[in-house]
């Protein structure tokens, strides 16, 4: 057909064909020269811009940190949410950018090429690597000039954060105030009235129907699907892998210096102490008071006790000078090189090291021992079945992928190329953590399975990695969507709430009488007596107290001082919907104890860091408030 076409296409019929071509890609064409793609922007902040790549990657930044923190739980976080925030945080850095800039603030040279240096992931033994930051880089999609120009704008934000915020002033009385409130205590006693007491109650016909009117939004069946999923597993993989032995010992011959333990020796020695530049004289003194140590030595003396009153070790002297066992490579050589030629009970001649000179007497000799083939054929049948199980599973995991891409609308094809069964799930929700065991415990399996792609039009979800070595592909099989519940399916739920409701109010109601009551000047036993209750034993109690309960401890705290002689009373509900009242006997602020220096200096310091977080978010929103802020959401979701 297109050689006909060609054969035919001559003098005018070419012609028409050629502008019928031409006009498409010239219109289309043109549009680069009078209307150019500009970047696309998530915000723009006075005359500055955000472009869409840098949320991108800040986003990105973001998830990982997430991941790095809590593992699969990250998944859950509410993406709108982290969006949100995430380009709050670049409108903010933006801000704070344009008005270091106004204030002259700079990142130097010098400064920018510390912080690179300074880095422990770009160093080796201590030392910067250069090609330990250039992996760093490429591994991370940076160019040199992108990484350094990214820190030095970091650098920039932390040192005008610290500006900022790091001048705020505590001055000591308000540092004394504060210790005083932490170390307050305060005596009560409390009075509990248990809603259990006013469950009597059955609430009419119209009040089930208007309490269901009032929140008919909660009565609504959680949305639930049911999947099918293909799995695959390095455990499994690795289980199925047939072992030679000929492998086997192969691997053993290959390996077998990973299984010698090297020789291993214990030694005592008795130091005397002389510099590496030492003169002469001093190394002689130092050899004529070591052959005093060797005259008692050949006398009979016991070499641990010699070196307890002789040796100049702090470390080993108290212990007889047992330096315990070690290898090659942990002593200074010269030290070692000795050691390690003696034989075991042998003392040494004089030994000099860079620490002084040594008598060293070995005490006990480990010989290098290598494991049998039997000893470690587990270790080596392990390591072939996981090696094997790696590849396979990197196999697997590619050909799942595709196989269910290509094959969109069902998960057979890919149980059957891969030899694995089909599974299901229950029913199960959007929250993974009431789903039970399983995949559909797992967020990252919750998150694909509700994606449009697969909820709504039907495909195979992409490939989910899962902890422990696994991955699965899931389709849905079964989808019940949300739906309002009939006053009928929930009034029993209905009734209980109102009957929790009212027993609550009961307990409050009665509970804010007694204590007027208390405050109008009647006897606590007489209301106690009255309510058929009985006050607690007084106890003591601060701030940080968490018994008998976190509410009624704060509200201890939130009550005025007594004032005259007698107590104060309040109330407070408490957990279960009871109602407590509470009689404060006194509050006392114990004198400081020892520390108070340093109690003092970690208020301040406290104080100070909340202050300057408070002043520091006071001026973004002031910032926020007199700039021209624009954030187009549309362009973050």
């Amino acid at each position: 057909m297109l050689q006909q076409i060609r054969d035919r296409a001559t003098g005018i019929i070419a012609w028409i064909i050629v502008i019928l071509i031409v006009i498409p890609f010239a219109l289309w064409g043109i549009q680069d020269y009078v209307s150019p793609d500009a970047t696309v922007v998530v915000a723009r902040v006075n005359d500055e811009e955000v472009p869409l790549q840098a949320f991108q990657n800040a986003y990105q930044r973001q998830r990982q940190q997430l991941r790095a923190l809590f593992g699969a739980a990250a998944d859950t976080v509410d993406d709108e949410l982290l969006r949100k925030r995430t380009v709050d945080q670049l409108v903010n850095d933006q801000l704070l950018l344009q008005a270091a800039a106004d204030g002259k603030m700079r990142v130097g040279d010098a400064q920018l090429v510390e912080a690179v240096r300074s880095q422990p992931s770009f160093q080796r033994e201590g030392a910067f690597a250069v090609e330990l930051y250039e992996q760093a880089l490429r591994s991370q999609g940076y160019t040199s000039l992108g990484f350094e120009e990214e820190l030095r704008r970091s650098l920039l934000l932390e040192q005008f954060r610290e500006a900022a915020g790091g001048a705020t002033v505590v001055t000591a009385p308000e540092v004394e105030r504060f210790s005083n409130l932490a170390r307050e205590t305060r005596a009560f006693r409390s009075l509990r009235l248990a809603a259990a007491d006013h469950r009597d109650y059955q609430p009419s016909d119209a009040d089930i129907t208007a309490h269901f009117e009032r929140n008919r939004d909660r009565f609504v069946t959680a949305e639930q699907v049911k999947l099918q999923y293909v799995e695959i597993s390095r455990a499994a993989l690795a289980s199925g892998v047939e072992v030679a032995d000929e492998e086997l010992r192969r691997r053993y011959e290959e390996r077998k210096e990973n299984y010698r333990t090297a020789e291993q020796r214990r030694a005592s020695h008795i130091l005397l102490s002389v510099p590496q530049d030492a003169d002469e004289a001093a190394v002689s003194a130092a050899r004529g008071k070591l052959a005093e140590v060797e005259a008692a030595l050949a006398a009979g003396g016991d070499f641990a006790e010699l070196a307890k009153t002789n040796s100049e070790d702090p470390g080993t002297a108290g212990q007889g000078g047992d330096l315990g066992w070690f290898g090659r490579g942990v002593m200074d050589p010269e030290f070692e090189n000795a050691a390690f030629t003696l034989a075991e009970g042998v003392v040494s001649e004089p030994v000099r090291s860079r620490f002084g000179l040594h008598l060293i007497k070995v005490t006990g000799i480990r010989p290098s021992v290598t494991r049998s083939f039997e000893e470690v054929r587990d270790v080596l049948v392990a390591e072939y079945r996981n090696e094997q199980a790696e590849r396979m599973y990197v196999d697997q995991a590619e050909r799942l992928a595709t196989i269910a891409f290509e094959q969109s609308d069902n998960l057979e094809g890919a149980a059957d190329a891969l030899g694995v069964p089909l599974q299901e799930t229950d029913l199960i929700g959007r929250d993974a953590t009431l789903n039970g065991l399983g995949v559909g415990s797992e967020p990252g399996v919750i998150q694909a399975a509700f994606t449009p792609e697969v909820l709504e039009e039907g495909h195979n979800s992409d490939l989910v990695e899962l902890e422990g070595g696994r991955a699965v592909v899931v389709r849905v099989l079964e989808h019940k969507p949300a739906r309002p519940q009939t006053l009928d399916e929930v009034r029993d739920v209905v009734v209980a709430e109102l009957v929790d409701e009212h027993a609550r109010d009961a307990a409050r109601e009665l509970g804010e009488k007694l204590v007027g009551r208390l405050r109008g000047g009647e006897s606590p036993e007489t209301v106690a007596s009255e309510a058929g209750a009985q006050w607690t034993e007084a106890q003591t109690v601060t701030r940080e107290t968490s018994l008998p309960s976190r509410e009624l401890v704060e509200a201890v705290f939130r009550m005025p001082r007594p004032t005259g002689d007698g107590p104060g009373f309040d109330g407070t509900a408490v957990d279960g919907g009871d109602y407590a009242l509470i009689r404060l006997d006194s509050v006392a602020v114990p004198a400081a104890a020892d520390g108070a220096q340093e109690r003092a200096t970690a208020i301040r310091a406290r104080l100070s860091a909340e202050l300057g977080r408070a002043e520091f978010d006071a001026m973004i929103k002031a910032m926020r408030a007199g700039s021209e802020v624009v954030v187009y959401d549309d362009r973050v979701q």
